[in-house]
């Protein structure tokens, strides 16, 4: 839209109106939508720009992200102008916080950074955009160390005003709660943005240095890790042939997949790209996208057998479908994560969503370790970096290997007195 006096035309039909937030609402007894005239109630909630804004065009409210009615309407005639909906003013205080997000995700991407690094970058910018709308707050500088730990609190707080009324689907919220392992690297990418908001000069510190995480317990109890007996691995194979909606052929293929996961330990996300080259003499060879360390399994018979029935894709996917250049890794993860956890909730497995998949990784490395491998071997087999991150999960189940090594000891004192 270039025309002045259309552009003006349109501005003079549109609505400026506060969205209030959970708390404002509660704090000044207003309505999501109410209008405050009241100087007495003045909030920082953003302006909305609501009306059509622009021909063959319907009713649309626009968040502004000006906490001024004026602001709000200079926002608006930028927008107009330029016809660029997502068009922001220049803060006297600093860039305004999308623009910084949208610089530091394509720094982050021109730097090289993995799929899965970016989905996570950018789950934590989009709920550090949300925060700053919920808060009212428009520019970088305004992101200082109170709100920055108001931030990191709320992560673990499934309720958080900037998290209600968003849903992915009817019932289920965009975020849940996340727990400290998650939130520690969060706090860790949170650190990495303000760092180049600084350095392009949009800040003036680094307001993460308040945050702070209580010290995980040194490892975890045999409650604590989650993994398959083998009554429950069965039935979830049962569950997995006689699951509705899906074709005998593809429930070879998830069950396929299951086998995978539980032979060999993988992660989903590298289970699910899996290629036939990667599978030489029955023996699995694979670089992991997490930790970026090589592997080397020997396939198990019964997950041979299941391979063995599959067409593979183009590519040589076994599990991938890939259509295009852009279809990403991340969709087809998690559509297997979502059958997954179906099948194991019908089976009768009760376990977070979440860990679903993780389970199997755990029954692999259990399974071994009760028959006496040592830590250092499933280490190496599950791709850790160090026998620490192993320990740490799993050091409560080397009691076979332990009695394995005393067995050993005892023989050799029996062979020094035969010596002697």
């Amino acid at each position: 839209m270039t025309d002045a006096a259309e552009i003006q035309t349109t501005l003079d039909k549109l609505a400026f109106r506060k969205r209030h937030t959970g708390d404002c609402q509660e704090k000044n007894h207003v309505k999501e939508w109410q209008h405050i005239s009241d100087n007495r109630k003045r909030c920082a909630c953003p302006y909305w720009s609501c009306g059509v804004h622009g021909r063959g065009e319907v009713f649309k409210r626009l968040s502004t992200g000006e906490v001024s009615v004026e602001r709000a309407k200079e926002v608006a005639r930028l927008r107009l102008e330029t016809g660029k909906r997502t068009a922001t003013l220049e803060s006297a205080q600093g860039a305004p916080i999308n623009v910084a997000i949208a610089a530091f995700m394509q720094i982050t991407a021109d730097g090289g950074a993995a799929q899965s690094t970016l989905a996570k970058y950018k789950n934590l910018m989009q709920q550090l955009q949300a925060f700053a709308e919920w808060k009212g707050l428009c520019s970088v500088q305004e992101l200082g160390q109170a709100a920055t730990l108001e931030f990191r609190r709320a992560w673990e707080d499934k309720d958080a005003g900037y998290k209600r009324g968003r849903e992915k689907g009817e019932g289920v919220p965009v975020w849940g709660a996340s727990s400290i392992g998650t939130c520690k690297r969060n706090a860790k990418t949170l650190r990495s943005f303000f760092r180049y908001c600084i350095s392009r000069k949009w800040h003036t510190e680094d307001p993460t240095v308040v945050l702070r995480f209580p010290k995980e317990p040194a490892k975890k109890s045999k409650e604590q890790v989650k993994y398959l007996t083998p009554d429950q691995f069965t039935a979830i194979m049962e569950e997995s042939d006689i699951s509705n909606h899906v074709t005998d052929y593809n429930k070879l293929r998830i069950k396929a997949l299951i086998l995978t996961m539980r032979w060999t330990g993988l992660r989903i996300s590298d289970a699910v790209v899996l290629t036939t080259d990667k599978i030489v003499n029955d023996v699995l060879k694979v670089v992991t996208r997490k930790a970026s360390t090589q592997v080397q399994i020997p396939i198990h018979p019964e997950l041979r057998d299941a391979l063995a029935a599959l067409q593979p894709y183009k590519g040589g996917f076994l599990f991938w479908n890939k259509r295009s250049k852009e279809s990403s890794a991340a969709t087809v993860q998690n559509n297997y994560g979502v059958r997954l956890a179906a099948l194991f909730e019908n089976a009768g497995v009760k376990t977070d969503s979440k860990h679903v998949s993780h389970m199997l990784r755990n029954t692999f490395a259990v399974d071994l370790l009760e028959q006496g491998e040592s830590l250092e071997t499933v280490s190496l087999l599950l791709g850790h970096k160090s026998v620490k991150t192993t320990e740490l999960y799993y050091a409560d189940f080397t009691e076979k290997y332990m009695e394995k090594a005393a067995a050993k000891v005892r023989l050799t004192w029996q062979l020094k007195r035969a010596k002697s």
